[in-house]
């Protein structure tokens, strides 16, 4: 169990990640914004475009539109670019958010193009809005008829892939992955395995004895929430989940998908594995639930969050993550914030407990989520949108760089557009310069080891990328 927790600060409705001082586990927070319903939105002037936006979790965001495109709207929140993309909001939210950006990049509303009009109708399908994707292609068509068979072709399209997602068509299952509805009685204190070690064939006995430990951990909470909480077991994770029975395949995909793509990235062979057991995971389909259980195995308040990490010094991790309704959209947003979270597990137990700057810790499990979903995250577009609003807008930012401590939810967007760049220049480079800062080195230190940079002088390379 974790120490209670103290309230998570929160910038613009999002929240930051932080870490605990002493001796207890951190917990890296998704980066939310996640539930929106935009109000009467703008005052103009010089096309400038205000919106007011409404979080479901009680906070409120007032930002100027910056930028803007098919994923992600940019808004000034307390002087800096923020990004959120319309996956992340409430159905009615995202599709009031879209046309208000649609509204502000042409002009007015009569400015709106018949390829406008389709775009929107299909982010309306997205989020499960049928009427107003039903207005949208009605109005494309009015502007262009060859937009009326591309309708119809769009929503057979969008009932499709609402099927195939239920029927867990969506994503191959994992080889070997089994199920259990089962455990043992609650008890893991004590389980202690060595920090960051990869753990090989001859640690069979211990390896067993700690995925036993999570495994009744997972039982008692299985008995205090539900008996529907089932698991789901593959190579590399225990999956705990309230999922329909249909879509579990997709979870256990996700996860070894992510676990795959790292450890080709880290170089960790099919012989290793970077957790010692296997990482518990909990993926939920309510946010009833998603307290419940966040509650009883960390003391933790997740309002304002979609998921979390907690990693302990003595190298224990565990993931737990909230859905967010059942359309498409809220399926890839969870998808996002799932391998999000598995990679700072992934990233804690690598080499060492020793814990890696936030920035690129941030940037890199934004980076990874892009790498596993593709095009259904919209990570890369949101770190590009910022990027140019950064540039445009001559922004700076505070102590984006610092070693330890937490980093400004609002720079998660920039963090990320860093990272890719360093992978574009030297994708060994960038796992060499976090194996030198899990055995001691300071990020300064080991940026400019390899990539002889500064950080003035990466600063100023990402800035020219967006000029």
């Amino acid at each position: 169990m974790v120490s209670p927790m103290p309230p998570c600060e929160r910038i613009a409705g999002a929240t930051r990640a932080y870490r605990v001082r002493g001796m207890a586990p951190a917990i890296g927070v998704a980066v939310v914004a996640f539930a929106f319903a935009v109000g009467a939105v703008w005052a103009r002037g010089d096309r400038e475009v205000v919106l007011d936006i409404q979080l479901n979790t009680g906070g409120q965001v007032r930002g100027r539109i910056l930028d803007g495109n098919d994923d992600v709207v940019v808004l000034e929140c307390d002087g800096f670019p923020c990004a959120f993309g319309y996956d992340q909001l409430l159905p009615d939210g995202a599709y009031r958010a879209r046309l208000a950006v649609l509204t502000w990049l042409r002009g007015g509303r009569e400015g709106i193009t018949a390829a406008d009009h389709y775009s929107l109708g299909r982010l309306a399908l997205r989020h499960q809005l049928a009427g107003y994707a039903n207005r949208c292609f009605v109005a494309a068509t009015k502007l262009d008829a060859a937009y009326r068979p591309r309708g119809a072709e769009a929503r057979v399209e969008f009932r499709e892939a609402r099927r195939a997602a239920g029927a867990g068509r969506g994503e191959q299952p994992i080889a070997g992955a089994k199920g259990s509805e089962r455990g043992a009685d609650a008890e893991s204190a004590g389980l202690v395995f060595p920090n960051g070690a990869h753990v090989r064939d001859e640690d069979a006995a211990r390896r067993a004895a700690v995925i036993a430990g999570y495994k009744r951990v997972g039982e008692d909470i299985r008995r205090q929430v539900g008996s529907d909480l089932a698991l789901r077991e593959t190579e590399h994770f225990l999956i705990w989940t309230d999922w329909a029975r249909a879509e579990r395949g997709a979870l256990e995909s996700w996860c070894e998908e992510m676990y795959t793509s790292l450890a080709r990235r880290f170089g960790v062979s099919g012989g290793e594995s970077i957790f010692a057991g296997k990482c518990p995971v909990y993926c939920l389909r309510s946010r009833k639930r998603f307290t419940q259980v966040a509650g009883l195995l960390d003391h933790y308040d997740v309002r304002g969050a979609l998921g979390y990490t907690s990693s302990a010094p003595n190298g224990h991790v565990h993931v737990v993550v909230c859905r967010q309704g059942g359309s498409l959209a809220a399926r890839d947003a969870f998808a996002s914030t799932l391998i999000h979270e598995g990679t700072h597990a992934f990233l804690h137990r690598y080499r060492s407990t020793r814990r890696i700057p936030m920035w690129l810790n941030e940037g890199l499990a934004n980076c990874v989520a892009e790498a596993v979903l593709g095009d259904r995250c919209s990570n890369d577009r949101a770190a590009e949108a910022v990027g140019r609003a950064v540039v445009s807008g001559g922004y700076t930012y505070g102590a984006m760089f610092a070693d330890s401590g937490m980093l400004d939810a609002r720079y998660y967007a920039v963090a990320h557009g860093l990272v890719a760049h360093l992978i574009d220049r030297d994708a060994t480079g960038l796992v060499g310069m976090i194996d030198d800062i899990k055995l001691g080195a300071s990020g300064g230190a080991a940026l400019e080891g390899r990539f002889g940079l500064t950080f003035e002088s990466l600063d100023r390379a990402w800035r020219d990328e967006h000029r």
